[in-house]
């Protein structure tokens, strides 16, 4: 029988399946397990509602085991569900609906169903059902109390004390699960006033809540703050059910402003004023900070600054009612208003720019205007001005005077060329320091290139339902005025989730199924080619995938210009599955971790437009989650951890929702949960997932709202504005006016329909942070249980500042085709009469403002926006804890009682137009006139105007389209590296009647050739004509390949003549090598060099120094000049980079063979490092690694103040503050030794603490008495020669000559484990070179120095590649050298001609490719051994082999759909995934990952609004948005030619690293291997493959 009952099951399932999808056929829709009344029950739902006049119940059964169930059906309101209640859990029922059952329409069934269900198991489960705080005094009502199967509860009552007040109580969760631990504490906090079991009469296997009759208890019916204890009968835990109460008729609500404290009491029966009522605020010792009684409008205010410290208020009436208000406790939730804006401040500065984005190199200017917060005069002498930079390092600090007057202040920032790239920001001070900014401007670095097109995007449609199909309509021009022409643009679209698909009228609302949440879809839409009119479109409709989910439709457009660069934009709509749809905003848990806790969820259903409309029956389901989790012995793969997951109906219900919001409680035992919302009318669903028990609530849900409309849109002083307030219910209000105190308040009833309030603006309302707010209470026992008892309402009050508006219009040619200035007229009127006034005016190419969409500046906009509504409030209406009519609990007993890899970076000049005029002053008549310059400029230029006065502001912007009679562009690669070849495109377009012939000519310089000959083009008016040429690089022999190469077009015709020149840079495409030689020449003995010291290198690159020194010869010049290189800027290399400039002046620097930085730059170099060591200053004097607010890093700090204190006693200047705040914590250290992972490392603490010394000794702060204690105790915690030197020195500086001999002795003989990690960036090269090169210095004896220049020329003939400490150690060497050194006498033979050298070494000479072709020896003619060494720096002919130097750095390539490549050849335009998987053996928390591009292809910039991104491609099985997260860096830089990174390698954990690129220039490229090394340790390092060639298909 039952297995013919399983197929009959299934057969029946089957043609169920078959005939659902009929739409109009009368059927059963689902057979399962539903909550009905709080209990399980059977249901059947049918697809439409049933026949009332019909008995059903005869054709439905309902079996258990082998006979029928009792009970019987029960009919739902809505007719289309049947339930069967009362069944027991963990129970097999089968039901059986038979044929006959009629709907209302008169459809019979057809066929008989059958389902089989398995009801849950029921869980006994008792707990607090409420998370409110407050029980209304003298109303109906109890604690209620939600149970399950439990039949009677313990509670003990105990009434908190002053202590217990402050101390214990939870303003923020009431209701929680606390343990034994802290209830033991509770005698000190409250009293034991009342203890009882109370019968909850449960229902069986139904939850029910039963209100415990607090009120009914006189001790728990007087007025106070109550803790209760809920335990099972017969049950011991180590934690209890908890929660607290407070009986009163007080509502209390605080407001706290920037310039009072204001306390309401209202009552919580009616709303109404509780005047005299005695109000306390006290702090967290219980001190009173202020006391007063409430007015007639039930308010307390205080302006005593000290009542922002209180923690508690309490109020307390003549009757002695009382009632508590933490100010702790969550403020109201007022994210549903529109309350944002900047922080009003007494003084307010407008930054006026021409644009955000600037290259490295270029000159960022400023402008500020300095007003008060309504735009009025303020005296301020001067502004203070901290240009920053990405991550947070200061770059400079300016002190501004005003420039004439109006308050008008200019700064201008010249950038570095190797500026950092990201978001740098300009913040504005009242007075330097760390004080907040008054005001702050953001801008990017990057290497881009302005844009020549602009793209428009468009569609046919507005909004998408049902269907995704639609016309993408594309148009593009050049910015001259062209149309693209024949020009290729190419689409992809990108299909995704988009729940939040309102955030403007249905804010934090989710639509769709979260299940679809990680929906993407992306598809080309394939090219197409603009018409004559520069006009195309695409045709989309993509399939939506049958999503149940809106979707956002994104097309992403690039247009190409001839040279392959493209423009690209986005368009995107949205898509809805259907006409309407619900939404659901989670508000948050109102509980802890008990077995109960209530959910707020909003609810609405939206229209395609986020339009709320009305829907009848909304179903509301309530999923629960159990899952089971387990261990499962396997005999492969042995014990497994398993998971089983089981989803079942908790509880459901039916809605009638209004078109508008409303605010529904779920209070649910702990679980997981999915919240479902269901629209009968489209079937379509919204969920959203919960926890619940755990504490994940913040007890602060949208308030309900209050609606506020005002009769006009701006006020004057006098002025009446009359607002109408909307509440939800009606009720009491108390309206107020807000600013930075309480302005205006009045009480009065408000009626559901809306009530006007009438309020007076005073003439002293003069700033833009005033709100109008309304709070409407009703009364606690409501007719409508959903009907919140307190609603809020906030709208900003906004001035009419119109009579202090300027009328300002830029007068200029729409079109400009002459090759003169441009000549501009700006006017200025205020009310149609021309106006005083100074004028900025600033001319920007459209071309660069396009690309991150700039706007131009508007002060008037700025000074009277609105500010942020400054007023924190919270209050005990939230918190009152609802009753009804559920049965009491009865009582049964109770009582009373108790970065310079890779090469050189690109220098070619980059020309942007980019002009800022002014200030001028208007003329009489309102006007000013300028002309701009154009510079053989063609395109649109964005002509930004800002006209003011002392009071008065105005903008305007205008763009004019510049247009010569013959517009040139050249495209070409943005660099080259030897071995490339591409091509160099000329667009050329006649923007003038008539027909001309143009001859055209090239001429190549530097280290490019172009194979073009010279010929004509005749261009008809507004034609353009493209044309190309070979171009490749290092293609002469006898000019050096790298450099800036440049193209000079001359164009001559029809009376123009025009020069345009085209340069990039060509540089290395892999790191060079340095060969280093190193002997020591007894007497007679030469050391000798030719042409094989450079075989294998490009001759044109190479060069190199050689040294002779009766010390040991070491080439300055190769160690200085690598220093200067390094382009990548922690603290160390930014110290290391700078220091060695300290001691080289031209004369100093040419006797030591090293090229002099010219004087200016020199100052640049160290006025900059100055800069940004203070701008990485900790808070506590130390200094960070990367930034202020990174980890301080002692040793860094120690190594920055010896450069500060160098730099100072070299006349450099240093902030005096930053110097002082060094030493002090650099005193810290020496006394107390430094903490943090330190502490236990005593070779590295003993380190820092000797550095200190050193550092400390050198301006007498060096305190003898420790640094004898150091020498004498802690001497032999040192593991290297350095940090022992260092105490060598401070001994000698402070007077202990005999220690300061030993611990030079023991230096000198020292020696570091070389396998030993080491946390000061050392060597033991690095340690040696430094202790001789400040022994030498410091006139300190080195007896062994044979010995050890031996031991030194060892470890530098080992050593292949030089940290940046090591590259200055060995500086300080060869700089103690040269003003050390004894005779050198030398025979010198070049070629074939030798002449005799004798004199102070060191002796010092370049070299290069012709020099060692000819041949040179160096003989030793002297008495005694010299030390000679040479250094052949240059190019390998070919690429460097890979290499794995304990990392491994692979190189792979994707395309946007995730799928591999080899490209060997791609066509121009084509996109790609890059992924750089980096290996190391060990950690190297200092890695740098450099990865060269191949000149044809572009990266993708993701710091730019319209680049295009790559996170959601899959790679390997993951995002990769998910790879980035796992593999974050340190920081990243991604420049034309590079991307480089900073990372954290972990030991043999692969780094994964992606970016896009974008073939774009058509030609063939080598392909730069990619590599990556420790940043201190040089010798980890790793190359990848490199070396093949990539071509670039036009």
């Amino acid at each position: 029988m039952n297995r013919f009952v399983a197929l009959l099951a299934g057969l029946v399932m089957a043609v169920f399946a078959s005939v659902s999808l009929a739409a109009d056929t009368f059927r059963v829709l689902d057979i399962g397990e539903r909550e009905y009344e709080n209990g399980p029950a059977l249901s059947v739902l049918f697809s439409e509602p049933l026949a009332r006049d019909v008995l059903q119940g005869g054709f439905l059964q309902v079996t258990v085991g082998d006979g029928p169930a009792d009970g019987g059906w029960v009919l739902s309101e809505d007719g289309r569900r049947l339930w069967f209640p009362h069944v027991e859990a963990e129970t097999s029922y089968t039901v059986t609906v038979l044929e006959g059952v009629t709907s209302a329409s008169g459809q019979v069934l057809a066929e008989p169903v059958v389902g089989r269900v398995e009801t849950r198991k029921v869980e006994p489960m008792v707990g607090f059902a409420r998370s409110g705080l407050v029980l209304p005094r003298g109303l109906s009502g109890g604690l209620p109390v939600a149970t399950v199967n439990v039949p009677a509860v313990d509670l003990e009552f105990f009434r908190i004390n002053a202590e217990g007040l402050r101390r214990f109580a939870q303003w923020r969760n009431p209701t929680d699960s606390m343990g034994l631990y802290r209830l033991e504490d509770m005698p000190q906090y409250g009293e034991l006033v009342y203890s009882a079991r109370f019968d909850l009469d449960p229902v069986k296997n139904r939850r029910v809540v039963r209100h415990i009759p607090v009120r009914e208890i006189s001790v728990l019916s007087q007025t106070g703050l109550y803790f209760a204890v809920m335990k099972r009968p017969g049950t011991f835990g180590y934690a209890y059910q908890s929660t607290f109460f407070m009986v009163t008729d007080i509502g209390l609500s605080l407001r706290s402003y920037k310039q009072e404290t204001v306390v309401t009491a209202s009552s919580l029966a009616d709303g109404t004023a509780l005047e005299g009522l005695l109000v306390s605020l006290f702090d967290d010792k219980g001190r009173t900070l202020a006391q007063g009684r409430t007015d007639k409008l039930g308010l307390f205010r205080s302006r005593d600054a000290r009542v922002k410290k209180s923690v508690l208020i309490r109020g307390e009436s003549a009757g002695g009612d009382l009632a508590f208000l933490s100010t702790r406790a969550p403020g109201n939730d007022l994210s549903e208003f529109d309350v944002t804006g900047r922080k009003d401040s007494p003084v307010d500065v407008f930054v006026m720019a021409p644009r955000d984005l600037y290259r490295p190199s270029e000159a960022v200017p400023l402008s500020f205007l300095v007003r008060n917060n309504d735009g009025r005069p303020v005296d301020v002498k001067n502004l203070f001005v901290r240009w920053v930079k990405p991550g947070g390092k200061v770059f400079s600090n300016v002190s501004l005077a005003p420039s004439g007057s109006s308050g008008y202040f200019e700064a201008v920032a010249t950038l570095p060329g190797n500026a950092a790239t990201g978001r740098w920001r300009a913040e504005v001070r009242l007075r330097p320091g760390k004080v907040r900014p008054v005001s702050t401007f953001e801008f990017m670095v990057e290497e881009f290139l302005p844009e020549r097109m602009a793209l428009d995007l468009s569609s046919d449609k507005t909004v998408l339902v049902k269907e995704t199909a639609h016309s993408l309509k594309v148009a593009g021009r050049y910015l001259y005025g062209a149309p693209a022409a024949g020009n290729r643009a190419e689409a992809r679209l990108t299909l995704r989730t988009r729940r939040a698909c309102f955030p403007d009228g249905l804010k934090d609302f989710s639509f769709g199924l979260e299940e679809d949440a990680d929906f993407l879809s992306v598809s080309d839409l394939g090219s197409l080619t603009l018409d004559d009119g520069g006009k195309g479109a695409f045709a989309v409709d993509e399939e939506a995938a049958k999503s149940r989910s809106p979707l956002s439709v994104t097309s992403e457009v690039s247009l190409f210009e001839s040279g392959g660069r493209p423009v690209t934009r986005r368009f995107s709509l949205l898509w809805m599955p259907d006409r309407r749809m619900p939404g659901i905003r989670y508000g948050g848990g109102r509980g802890g971790t008990g077995e109960l806790e209530t959910h707020s969820l909003d609810l609405v259903v939206a229209d395609a437009a986020g339009k709320p409309v009305a829907v009848k029956q909304l179903l509301l389901k309530v999923i629960r989650i159990d899952r089971n989790s387990y261990w499962e012995f396997n005999e492969g793969a042995g014990w497994q951890h398993r998971v089983t997951e089981k989803r079942y109906t908790f509880a459901e219900s039916f809605m009638d929702l209004p078109p508008g919001v409303v605010t529904h409680d779920l209070t649910l035992p702990s679980g997981d949960y999915i919240v479902e919302a269901v629209d009968p009318g489209t079937g379509l669903s919204t969920t959203v997932s919960l926890s619940s028990g755990r504490g994940y609530g913040d007890g602060a849900p949208h308030p309900a709202k209050v609606n506020l409309l005002f009769d006009k849109k701006t006020y004057r002083p006098g002025d009446v504005a009359r607002v109408t307030v909307v509440p939800p219910d009606e009720g009491e209000a108390l309206v107020m006016v807000e600013g930075k105190g309480l302005l205006w308040a009045r009480r009065t009833a408000v009626e559901r329909d809306g009530t006007v309030v009438e309020i007076p603006v005073a003439e002293a309302w003069q700033s833009h942070d005033i709100y109008v707010s309304a709070v409407v209470l009703r009364k606690t026992a409501p007719k409508d249980p959903e009907t919140p008892l307190r609603a809020i309402g906030v709208q900003h009050l906004a001035l009419d500042r119109e009579p202090r508006a300027m009328d300002v219009e830029v007068l200029v040619a729409r079109t400009w085709q002459e090759e003169a200035p441009l000549p501009v007229t700006v006017t200025v009127k205020k009310k149609g009469q021309a106006h005083y006034g100074r004028v900025w005016l600033a001319a920007v190419d459209v071309g660069i403002l396009g690309i991150t969409d700039f706007a131009s500046p508007d002060p008037y906009a700025w000074f009277f926006a609105r500010r942020w509504y400054d007023v924190k409030g919270t209050d005990l209406f939230g918190k009152v804890i609802e009753t009804d009519a559920s049965l009491r609990a009865a009582m049964r007993f109770g009582g009373d009682g108790d970065i310079s890899l890779g090469g050189g970076k690109p220098q070619a000049e980059v020309i942007l137009f980019s002009k800022v005029l002014g200030p001028f002053e208007t003329d009489r008549s309102g006007k000013i006139t300028a002309e701009i310059p154009l510079d053989d400029f063609s395109g649109s230029l964005r002509l930004m105007a800002v006209a003011f006065d002392d009071t008065s502001f105005g903008a305007a912007e205008f763009e004019t389209t510049v247009t010569p009679p013959l517009v040139i562009q050249l495209s070409a690669p943005r660099f080259l590296a030897p071995g490339d070849a591409s091509i160099l495109t000329a667009d050329l377009t006649r923007m003038v009647a008539g027909e001309g012939d143009y001859s055209l000519r090239l001429e190549a310089g530097g280290p490019v050739c172009i194979d073009a000959d010279a010929e004509t083009v005749t261009l008809a008016e507004g034609k353009r004509k493209v044309r190309s040429w070979p171009v490749t690089a290092a293609c002469d022999a006898s000019q050096p390949p790298y450099g800036v190469g440049e193209v000079v077009m001359t164009v001559q015709g029809d009376g123009v003549t025009k020069r345009i020149t085209a340069q990039w840079p060509v540089r290395p495409g892999y790191p060079g090598e340095a060969r280093e030689t190193r002997v020591r020449l007894n007497p007679g003995e030469s050391l000798s060099l030719d042409a094989q010291s450079m075989a294998g290198l490009i001759p044109a690159t190479v060069g190199g120094a050689v040294a002779v020194s009766t010390r040991l010869p070491l080439p300055g010049d190769a160690y200085v000049r690598g220093l200067l290189d390094y382009p990548y800027g922690c603290l160390e290399q930014v110290v290391s980079r700078a220091f060695p400039q300290l001691w080289l002046l031209p004369e100093r620097a040419r006797a030591m063979g090293i090229e002099p930085v010219p004087v200016e730059k020199r100052r640049e170099i160290l006025d900059d490092a100055v800069a940004r060591v203070a701008a990485m200053q900790r808070h506590n004097g130390g200094f960070g690694l990367w930034s202020a607010s990174g980890p301080e890093d002692p040793w860094l700090s120690c190594y920055a103040v010896d450069f500060l204190l160098t730099a100072r006693e070299m006349g450099v200047r240093v902030p005096t503050e930053v110097l002082r705040r060094g030493l002090e914590r650099q005193r810290t250290w020496l006394v107390k030794g430094p903490g943090g992972e330190l502490r236990n490392d005593r070779a590295a603490s003993f380190a820092v603490r000797s550095y200190a010394a050193h550092n400390l000794s050198r301006v007498r702060k060096g305190h003898l008495a420790t640094l004898r204690t150091l020498f004498d105790n802690h001497v032999e915690d040192a593991a290297d020669p350095l940090s022992v030197a260092r105490l060598a020195l401070a001994l000698k500086a402070s007077g202990d000559k005999r220690r300061s001999r030993g611990a030079a002795d023991r230096a000198l003989v020292l020696r570091p484990d070389a396998e030993h990690w080491r946390r000061d960036y050392g060597s033991a090269l690095r340690d040696l070179s430094m202790t001789v090169a400040l022994f030498t210095e410091q006139k300190i004896a080195v007896p062994s120095m044979a010995d050890i220049l031996d031991t030194l020329e060892t470890n530098l003939r080992q050593t292949r590649w030089l940290s940046t400490q090591e590259r200055f150690a060995l500086f300080r060497l060869a700089l103690a050298f040269a003003e050390n050194d004894d005779t050198v006498s030398l025979s010198v033979a070049e070629g074939g001609e030798s002449r005799k050298v004798k004199g102070k070494g060191p002796f010092a000479m370049s070299l290069s490719a012709k020099m060692l072709a000819r041949g040179l020896s160096l003989t030793s003619t002297g008495k005694e051994p010299l030390f000679a060494s040479a250094v052949v720096t240059g190019y390998a002919e070919t690429p460097p082999a890979p290499m794995d130097e304990r990392i491994r750095v692979v190189r792979e390539y994707f395309d946007l759909e995730g799928r591999s490549l080899d490209p060997e050849s791609v066509p121009s335009g084509t996109l790609m995934l890059v992924n750089l998987r980096v290996t190391a053996s060990e950690e190297v928390p200092d890695a740098l990952v450099v990865d060269l591009l191949p000149a044809g292809l572009e990266i993708e910039n993701p710091n730019l609004e319209h680049s295009i991104r790559a996170d959601e491609v899959v790679i390997r099985g993951k995002a990769v948005w998910r790879h980035a997260e796992e593999n974050p860096l340190i920081h990243a830089e991604y420049r034309e030619d590079r991307l480089a990174a900073s990372v954290y390698l972990r030991r043999d954990h692969e780094f994964s690293l992606f970016y896009v690129v974008r073939a774009v220039t058509p030609g063939t490229f080598v392909v730069p291997p990619p590599f990556a090394e420790s940043m201190y340790r040089p010798e980890i390092r790793g190359i990848g493959a490199g070396g093949r060639v990539i071509r670039v298909e036009k």
